[in-house]
């Protein structure tokens, strides 16, 4: 047995020494699609130990779907309104009907388009909600975690890069 380990030993340094037998290094470029990844450097990930991977502060494991904020709202829900022509298109004749050489009252084209727009934001809010609660729900999801040798029940949104999960 030790015999064939001599041999091994014995032909891979016969390889090294050969300068006719080259085999070129691995690359560490990878390519994907056009994208060149950035040079990654060393990261080392402690598994099933939170305190060693704490400094290197990786993103945390809880998620979030919703479009909107409670300062961004408005001015976001209005953008997302008047992308549209027609809403576009209903604010430019209300504000002309605003001007003195209008035959018509301005009420007649300003109050359709604020009820549009006030039931256009309120069904979004609405939405913004519900994926809001559904975010909730998978974040507070409990799954099991091995810590200290034993298996504790840990929200979805507190899961940390390294754990072992089951």
């Amino acid at each position: 047995m030790s015999g064939g380990w001599e041999r091994l030993k014995g032909s891979r340094s016969r390889t090294t020494r050969d300068s006719s037998f080259h085999t070129p290094a691995p690359s560490r470029t990878v390519t994907l699609g056009r994208v060149q990844p950035q040079a990654p450097g060393h990261r080392t990930i402690y598994c099933n130990d939170r305190e060693a991977n704490l400094p290197v502060r990786f993103k945390g494991n809880s998620i979030s779907t919703t479009k909107y904020n409670f300062l961004t709202f408005l001015p976001k829900g209005l953008f997302e309104q008047f992308r549209r022509v027609a809403n576009c298109y209903f604010l430019l004749i209300s504000i002309l009907s605003m001007t003195p050489i209008s035959p018509v009252n301005p009420v007649t084209n300003v109050v359709p388009l604020s009820l549009v727009l006030l039931v256009s934001l309120i069904k979004e809010a609405f939405e913004d909600w519900k994926r809001f609660q559904n975010d909730m729900v998978i974040n507070n999801t409990l799954i099991d975690v091995l810590q200290n040798e034993k298996w504790v029940a840990l929200p979805w949104k507190k899961l940390q890069v390294g754990d072992i999960i089951r």
